[in-house]
């Protein structure tokens, strides 16, 4: 009875032992099983067959856990991440071998071209300082951020990249940019390209803005409530709109063709630049007008102003101008907006209260044109300028018109003709100071020069469209204005934001780490630019490739404590056999 109730106590155990090896190396199957996704992937050899260039070799072997030169399926089924920086790649050759690649960056390699067709789920590409002239990212719907900084490229479609949050592409050559589709956009880096509108009504979570040097003579902003950083210098703007920037910290507008600008509705201003524009009037928040750390002004910039007369309303040059504010007004009387009691050669200087104790001091010179004017009608290489200074005088609908004038045109050896003329209009327009004024010529049939261009003939009535002029023969030089007088530093300087750029991601992680310069036209003391840390989207995947290696070296040890457990259990039935039958012989 012993020995019966012995063996049946050796059984139990043994099939207990049974029971929780299969049991636990089941549920390592199982679950193993409920996370395996590798289907339709395929192990992939890492070698020069696959991927001919070195570098981009090494950097994919990166993902290669085991180390057998294999990229297997249960590897690359948790997301890839390649990045060679700062080191030649001849060729991409291979990426379309990884069609789970999520982050892919090739900084600095020289490349010309690089096809992201196959790889459908990338999420970051960063493929800055490099010579190429074409992008196709129509394929890649997931991309979430893409930086393209100092290549060549003229044009990239955006629109398939509904998810882009972050696009950078400093100093490129593109001259058209569609944004209408890319609603989800935060950041966005345009500086230094050729552009000449830009469109970002769509992007109304858009908080980082640069298109500073470009060619823009537009922009509209008025739906980027959420901006923070906002720099558009070196463009040709005449105006900005920023009343519904409400979040606005830095501004940088320097270098524009602005004759006036409203940030009254910007309580968070810190930082505002506006050098080198030929302001009239600025209104600034007046929760603000004491805290800004900085404000960068034309100080004592010289207006010229292309006429005369015995009128001017200012209202009509800038826009929100407030006779209210124009303090200490000399060379002239002010009725309301309007500049009265004018003559030639009137210099009106007052000092336009900004609040806060800070005032803009302006000066406009009203005189006769003696700038060497360009004439459109003609061939680019002419010029046309006034032999003698004519006398310009307002009309009744506030327009310049000249009498007593007498023109000279130059050439670079182009072929003459006799030009007769009764009475024609020629606009003449400054890039400097961004006005056209449209000279009306009436009646003076003797001119200095009578050798005109065959190019184009000017007949009476005609309006000529100015052009860029080439080299010419010594024209008038006008007065230039004075140099702006740099502002006291005020003692918290902020720091200068420009243009963010990325450093170089880290695998599955693209965060900006440092700041781009600008690049924004001259340098001046005050550098008129802030440092913007942005950061970009984290990912993931490196905690999922951990979790993925702790995961099969789980199921590995879990394995083995079961069998060590089995054989615990037989080892103590063995023993209870060894005592019944010592048992038994006694």
């Amino acid at each position: 009875m012993k020995q019966t109730t012995l063996s049946k106590r050796f059984a139990a155990i043994v099939a207990a032992a049974a029971t929780i090896l299969t049991v636990g190396i089941g549920a390592q199957a199982a679950n193993a099983a409920g996370t395996d996704d590798t289907a339709g992937l395929k192990d992939v050899a890492i070698n020069a067959a696959n991927f001919p260039d070195e570098n981009l070799r090494k950097a994919v072997a990166k993902n290669d856990w085991d180390n057998d030169n294999v990229l297997e399926a249960r590897e690359a089924k948790y997301g890839l991440s390649v990045s060679v920086y700062d080191a030649p790649v001849k060729s991409a050759k291979g990426l379309e071998l990884l069609p789970t690649l999520e982050s892919l960056s090739l900084n600095n390699t020289g490349l010309t071209s690089v096809d992201v067709s196959k790889n459908t789920k990338l999420e970051s590409l960063y493929v800055g300082d490099n010579k190429l002239t074409t992008l196709d990212v129509t394929k890649n719907p997931e991309l979430v951020s893409l930086t393209v900084d100092n290549n060549a490229l003229t044009g990239i479609d955006l629109s398939k990249n509904t998810k882009l949050e972050r696009f950078s592409a400093y100093k490129n050559k593109l001259t058209t940019l569609d944004l209408s589709k890319n609603t989800k956009l935060t950041n966005l880096y345009v500086t230094g390209n050729k552009l000449t509108a830009l469109n970002v009504s769509n992007a109304a979570g858009l908080t980082n803005l640069s298109v500073s040097n470009n060619a823009l003579t537009t922009l509209d902003v008025t739906k980027n409530t959420k901006l923070t950083s906002l720099d558009a210098a070196g463009n040709k703007l005449t105006t900005l709109d920023v009343s519904h920037a409400d979040a606005l910290k830095y501004l940088y507008v320097r270098d524009n063709t602005l004759t006036s600008l409203n940030a009254s509705n910007s309580p968070k201003l810190e930082y505002l630049s506006l050098s080198d524009n030929p302001l009239i009037a600025l209104n600034l928040p007046k929760s603000q007008q004491s805290a800004i750390g900085g404000v960068t002004t034309n100080l004592n910039l010289t207006l010229k102003l292309p006429y005369t007369g015995a009128s001017v309303d200012l209202a009509k040059v800038a826009s929100g101008f407030d006779g209210a504010k124009a303090r200490g007004l000399s060379g002239a009387k002010l009725n309301g907006t309007t500049l009265t009691g004018l003559v030639n050669g009137s210099v009106v200087s007052y000092q336009y209260d900004l609040g806060g104790g800070k005032k803009l001091p302006v000066q406009i010179t009203f005189s006769t044109a003696t700038k060497a004017p360009t004439a459109g009608d003609y061939a680019p290489s002419s010029w046309i300028f006034f032999a003698e200074n004519p006398t310009l005088s307002l009309d009744k609908d506030g327009k310049p018109v000249a009498s007593n004038l007498k023109l000279e045109l130059y050439t670079d050896g182009q072929g003459f003709k006799d030009l007769t003329a009764n009475d024609y209009e020629v606009n003449i327009q400054s890039d400097k100071y961004g006005y056209t004024l449209t000279v009306v010529y009436k009646g003076n049939k003797s001119l200095t020069a009578t050798r005109y261009f065959e190019k184009k003939d000017v007949k009476p009535g005609a309006t000529t469209t100015p052009t860029t002029p080439t080299t010419p023969e010594t024209p008038t030089t006008p007065e230039q204005p004075a140099t702006p007088q740099t502002p006291a530093t005020p003692e918290a300087q902020p720091s200068t934001p420009a243009q963010p750029a990325p450093s170089a991601p880290a695998a599955n992680n693209t965060t900006d780490n440092t700041a781009k310069q600008n690049d924004s036209a001259k340098d001046d003391s005050a550098k008129n630019n802030a440092t913007v840390k942005v950061e970009t989207p984290k990912t993931t995947k490196n905690a999922n490739q951990q979790q993925a290696k702790k995961t099969l070296a789980s199921t590995g040890a879990s394995v083995a404590i079961f069998v060590v457990i089995a054989l615990v259990l037989v080892a103590a039935g063995a023993g209870l056999v060894a005592a019944r039958k010592r048992s038994a012989r006694r």
